[in-house]
């Protein structure tokens, strides 16, 4: 597994500040100043993504230049916490993003000054999931084609990046329409197994949060089902989200009108009985992106709830049952946020065992569990974060 906290080499790629920069420059209340901010950095981002892929005629110096100046217009995104409220959605964990992509576009731009170009490829090229996590997250926000400059040079990229790219971009629909298109193409075709049930997690991300059709994400997984492309495992899946999202359609629910309710129909989602959680990996992903969009919803209407800290940390076994989607780390993301927002508390407690889990299992090998030295001194500074004190602690 990857490990993504900032000391430890995280993987974070340059479109993930499309979210960031949005939540930000929104904040400000003056539209045209983060719209022009938006333009600058998809002309940005633009300008550097032909420079990610093999051709002989390509530049090293001309890319640390591209790297840079996104690095640099990163650099403008604020990441700390107490504004985090300001932004839309009031999403809490949106600091840590800001500031973990910082530190990954830093690393990216020395590692090319180094010489470092493949590892600096990567890291810009491989991890556009917390974008399209952002992007996809609620229906609020309009879609559009934002960066419209990337068919060109995505030609040389293989098709699965061309619609992560797509989905980070919010080219919401040519995601799904190429996704149905690549399962229901007769006969043998050139996009991998596994390629493909990466695209069709990525399509159905877009049904559930961003769209909100379950009639639409029914004939995705119908197409899964029939398709002689995708393997047995992702046609099982298939079957289990067309009963969750049967479930979906045939469940009529009031508006909520309070920060309870919605953490009552989020639980009553990822549960099967008090206090049992679906395993991950049980094709739960329908439930359990549901469940990730009304804790969303709720910190968009309900900032000041009490209920804050148990909906980010629903949030958090959200992405961490959403991983194979490519959701990677965020579900660490939240669970830091859920001890941030709510110190000392029990809330925070489990919030922490969660992510000491996630961390640790990140370092785990054939050999055992091997945690250098500053992974664990920031364990435990997290853990005095989190734990509950004593009362003659407290004074």
């Amino acid at each position: 597994m990857k490990r993504f906290w900032k000391f430890a080499g995280p993987l974070m790629a340059i479109v993930v500040v499309t979210a960031t920069v949005i939540f930000n420059f929104a904040a400000e209340s003056a539209p045209d100043s983060w719209r022009s901010k938006m333009g600058e950095l998809s002309a940005a981002i633009s300008e550097t993504i032909p420079f990610l892929y093999p051709d002989p005629k390509q530049d090293s110096k001309m890319l640390t230049q591209k790297i840079k100046r996104v690095y640099e217009i990163s650099k403008q995104i604020d990441g700390k916490l107490a504004h985090s409220m300001q932004m839309p959605d009031s999403d809490p964990a949106l600091p840590y993003i800001a500031n973990l992509l910082r530190a990954d576009l830093e690393r990216a731009y020395h590692s090319m000054q180094e010489g470092h170009t493949d590892y600096a490829k990567s890291v810009i090229r491989s991890s556009v999931a917390y974008c399209i996590a952002c992007h996809t997250r609620s229906p609020t926000g309009v879609e559009f084609p934002l960066l419209k400059a990337f068919a060109e040079p995505l030609k040389r990229a293989s098709w699965i990046e061309r619609i992560e790219f797509q989905t980070a971009s919010r080219q919401f629909d040519a995601v799904v329409t190429e996704v149905m298109q690549q399962l229901d193409s007769p006969g043998t075709m050139s996009i991998s197994s596994l390629d493909l049930e990466r695209g069709s997690r990525l399509a159905l991300s877009v049904l559930v949060r961003y769209k909100q059709d379950p009639v639409r994400a029914n004939l995705l997984a119908n197409s899964i089902i029939k398709s002689k492309n995708a393997s047995s495992s992702m046609k099982e899946a298939a079957k289990v989200w067309q009963r969750d999202i049967q479930v979906w359609q045939t469940t009529k629910t009031p508006p909520y009108t309070n920060a309870n309710q919605f953490i009552t129909a989020a639980r009553a989602l990822i549960e099967n009985k008090p206090s049992e959680i679906l395993p991950i990996g049980a094709y739960t992903e329908v439930r359990y992106l549901r469940a990730s969009l009304l804790m969303h919803d709720l910190l968009r209407r309900f900032p000041k709830s009490e209920q804050i800290p148990q909906a980010l940390y629903i949030i958090g076994q959200s992405y961490e049952a959403l991983g194979e989607i490519g959701l990677w780390s965020l579900h660490e993301v939240y669970y830091m946020a859920c001890i941030e927002k709510q110190p000392h508390t029990r809330q925070s407690e489990q919030c922490f065992k969660k992510y000491e889990q996630s961390v640790t299992l990140g370092y785990a090998g054939s050999s055992g569990i091997h945690i250098p030295k500053a992974v664990r001194q920031h364990l435990d500074q997290v853990k005095l974060r989190a734990t509950v004190r004593k009362p003659s602690e407290s004074k």
